[in-house]
Formats: structure tokens, C-alpha cells, sequence
């Protein structure tokens, strides 16, 4: 006669299944740990792709109208009337000079620009650009580097823990060779020059920005 075989299934004991969910867990947790770094070093590399176009905007903004400066009768020097004073007022904390602004970016013309610092809700700074047209170029609020322009300010870059102007060339009636300089007290001729340093609060640093003024002073005995 043939024996029947017996074949006894068992169950999972309660150690074995306790084995198994802690396993479970455990494969779960490095799961949702990888996703969650994942995520994490996504928004970082988005972060930092967004702070770099911004960076190259403002820096490309800044680079063109810098180099494209123009020379500009702000005022007459009373002992010398054929005497051409550029825009330019130069100082470790702000930068100002006429520049030809684009019809999209403003009206279009020639306009006076300020960069510079401005105080923001929560005692924040900003890199802000300030812009007149040269129509108010003779008033007292241009001669004097400190009062603020009145047009409507443009923020460039928020969270500003420093900026910082430098000017590398040779005044005018100054015998020292070229250098850097904290201000540019020549008001009628460009630095070689300008160089603009900003960091971030956090510790973040833009590379320093360098531009080279290209005023023609020739040009400049016809503007007005």
C-alpha cells in the first residue's frame, strides 16, 4: 500500500513577525531618508541655481550701465565754464553717474543712477538702485551725495550684510601712481576702474564685480 504523505503547514510565531515589521521599518525609514535627502539637496541646488541668476542679472545690469557711463554737465565750474563735471560721486557706499537708460527699463534718455544700500522692514539692507532724470541734474539733491534721489528705489539683491565701493586710477592733480581707491573725488574724469564687493547675511559673497567706465570726454563738451 502507498503511504500518504502528510505535509503540515505552520504559521509565522509572533517573534517572526515582529522580526519581520522591524524589518519592514527599517527598510521604510532608509526609504523615506533618501527622499527626504533627495528633496532637501534638490531645493538647496535649486536655491542656489536661482541665487546665481540673479547674481549674473544684477551683475550684467550693473556691468553695462557702469561701462556705458556718459559725461554730463551737472554743473559749471564758475572759475571754468568750458569745464565738463561728470556724474560721477564716488564713495565706499554708493556709486553714482549718468547713464543712458533703455526705453523698457525707463523712459528712455539719459538718467542719473545711485547704487547704494537702503534699509528694509526688520532692519534688512538692500542693494537698490535709484534713478532721476537728468532734467533735475542741476538741483541741490545731486550735488549733495547725501540726500537720496526721489525717484521710486528698484531693489537688486535683499539680506545685504555689506557692500563696498572701490575706485582704481589716478585723480586728477594727484602725482601717486595708480591705486585703489575708498572714493573717487575727481569729478571730471572716470576712474580706470570701478570694483563693487557685496556679501550676504548667512555669509554668502558675490565674486567682486570690476568694470571698466568707458566715458568719452571728447563727446561730452556738447551735452548739456
Amino acid at each position: 500500500m502507498k503511504q500518504k504523505t502528510h505535509i503540515t503547514q505552520r504559521g509565522l510565531t509572533l517573534l517572526e513577525m515582529m522580526i519581520a515589521l522591524l524589518l519592514l521599518s527599517m527598510l521604510l525609514m532608509l526609504l523615506f531618508g533618501g527622499l527626504r535627502l533627495a528633496s532637501s539637496s534638490w531645493d538647496r541646488g535649486s536655491a542656489f541655481t536661482d541665487q546665481v541668476s540673479q547674481m549674473q542679472l544684477v551683475e550684467n545690469f550693473m556691468r553695462r550701465e557702469i561701462s556705458q557711463a556718459a559725461a554730463y554737465r551737472l554743473q559749471q565750474d564758475p572759475q571754468d565754464p568750458q569745464a565738463v563735471l561728470l556724474g560721477y560721486q564716488g564713495s565706499a557706499k554708493r556709486l553714482r553717474f549718468v547713464a543712458l537708460m533703455p526705453q523698457a527699463a525707463a523712459k528712455g534718455g539719459l538718467y542719473v543712477l545711485t547704487f547704494g544700500l537702503s534699509q528694509q522692514e526688520g532692519g534688512q539692507q538692500a542693494l537698490t538702485l535709484w534713478r532721476e532724470p537728468t532734467v533735475k541734474a542741476g538741483t541741490p539733491s545731486l550735488a549733495n551725495p547725501e540726500n537720496e534721489p526721489t525717484d521710486a528705489p528698484v531693489i537688486l539683491a535683499r539680506h545685504v550684510s555689506h557692500l563696498e565701493f572701490s575706485y582704481y586710477g589716478v585723480p586728477a592733480g594727484s602725482s601717486q601712481p595708480a591705486t585703489w581707491l575708498p572714493d573717487w573725488p575727481d569729478n571730471q574724469n572716470a576712474p580706470q576702474l570701478i570694483k563693487m564687493k557685496i556679501a550676504f547675511d548667512g555669509g554668502a559673497r558675490w565674486p567682486d564685480l570690476v568694470v571698466a567706465p568707458r566715458v568719452d570726454m571728447a563727446a561730452a563738451a556738447s551735452v548739456r
